[in-house]
């Protein structure tokens, strides 16, 4: 019975990390899929905030005018 409780914990520690990991993963496709400021997508993810854009990141380097909105999909 012991050992059963052993495998099962540890099934629910692996489901619990695979989720995780795939939290992990989905962050990182959507930071690499904005279009939004990097600087300001990778800023509000950790918490902080900052009134962009940046104007030096790649996505805003390639909107029109150089500069991109928030928020932009």
């Amino acid at each position: 019975l012991g050992e059963s409780l052993d495998v099962d914990a540890a099934l629910a520690e692996h489901a619990e990390y695979s989720i995780s990991q795939r939290q992990r993963l989905d962050d990182i496709v959507r930071y690499a899929e904005t279009r939004a400021c990097r600087r300001q997508t990778l800023l509000s993810y950790f918490g902080d905030e900052f009134e962009g854009p940046c104007g030096n990141c790649d996505n805003c380097a390639a909107a029109p005018g150089g500069v991109t909105a928030a928020g932009s999909p």
